[in-house]
């Protein structure tokens, strides 16, 4: 078998981009860990770790031609774990993809291993800091983790939870505080409850997108108090953006804020962005507008319930403040942990 020696042309859906969730209001959500919630609850959480047979494939495969080493994947790791693959849809799992996957992947190999063992170990502190802040979080969507194929780093659709251990390596900063990424994809699919409950009509435009996106963050930087903006948001140079291009970067937003979340793409997207401008602008400023939000509403559980024209409204004039005077960056209170502007 022929297999081209070029990455493969695929749309990488990243954990912040994938408009995975935007208030899914059939949603069902439950979450666990086998631990006891903060109010005293058990919660059963299904966690599924697909790394062991991941790491039994490549072990197996090591010296053999690159067919035989995808056949392997194929029967080791994607057909015996179906769900994780086939009920998210998004993950390639031609030969061509997996082979440029592997060849891709080895040099990696060291870090997935340590993220692997990292995530697994402390997952239920990072569970129990959430619930601290979310006592009424649930979630029925298990918890995997796996191997994306380069498509994601974390990723919430329909209540489950997927974080892809390569995705982690490839895509996030050395040394990524997996905390954040917990946090920050655990938030999603709270929000996802509480606009359930609460009766929200998604409208599928773009605001909706960078709220979520910019409200996930800011709990993720909440939650985490170790945290550095630049983790947060997942990009360095958008980290460091100077005021003039911060005010720059919801300039360009501001027209597309009530257009269909497609055409605000380029803001949420790792790979595309504004001329001059980093990608995922969209992270900051929607991190910025919930800081000033939070003022008012300081609760993150009130926070959450935010929904409707009065929001939607708040939204459009925070981003237009920001684009005529770029606020300063967040930072975490020492006393208490809160982000305060």
């Amino acid at each position: 078998m022929k297999l081209s020696s070029n990455p493969p042309a695929v749309s990488r859906v990243h954990s912040k981009f994938a408009f995975r969730f935007l208030f899914s209001l059939g949603v069902s959500l439950a979450l666990g860990l086998g631990l006891a919630s903060s109010c005293g609850r058990a919660a059963d959480i299904k966690v599924v770790n697909v790394m062991p047979a991941f790491e039994k494939a490549w072990r197996l495969g090591l010296g053999k031609p690159l067919d035989e080493r995808v056949r392997l994947m194929k029967q080791i790791v994607f057909i015996p774990n179906e769900p994780a693959y086939d009920d998210y849809g998004q993950i390639p799992l031609d030969d061509v993809h997996i082979a440029w996957f592997l060849r891709d992947a080895a040099a990696m190999m060291p870090q997935i291993r340590a993220y692997e063992d990292d995530l697994r170990r402390n997952l239920p502190v990072f569970m129990r800091r959430f619930r601290g802040a979310f006592p009424d979080f649930e979630q029925k969507g298990a918890i995997y983790f796996m191997p994306s194929l380069f498509i994601f780093d974390g990723q919430s659709s329909d209540g489950v939870l997927r974080f892809g251990l390569d995705g982690i390596v490839k895509y996030d900063e050395k040394d990524v505080n997996l905390g954040v990424l917990v946090s920050h994809e655990l938030f999603h699919v709270y929000h996802a409850q509480v606009q359930a409950a609460v009766g929200a009509h998604p409208t599928g435009e773009f605001w909706e997108s960078l709220w979520a996106e910019g409200l996930a963050t800011y709990v993720s930087f909440q939650l985490n108090p170790d945290s550095t903006e630049s983790e947060v948001l997942h990009e360095k140079t958008l980290a460091a953006l100077p005021p003039a291009d911060v005010m720059k970067m919801a300039c360009a937003i501001a027209p597309v804020l009530d257009k269909p979340k497609d055409a605000g793409a380029q803001f949420l997207d790792t790979g595309a962005s504004p001329t001059g401008l980093p990608p995922r602008g969209a992270y900051l400023i929607g991190l910025l507008v919930a800081a000033k939000i939070a003022v008012a509403t300081p609760d993150l559980r009130g926070l959450a319930a935010l929904q409707g024209d009065e929001l939607h409204a708040t939204i459009a004039s925070d981003v237009a403040g920001i684009c005529a005077q770029a606020p300063p960056p967040p930072t975490h209170s020492v006393a208490s942990g809160r982000v305060v502007r």
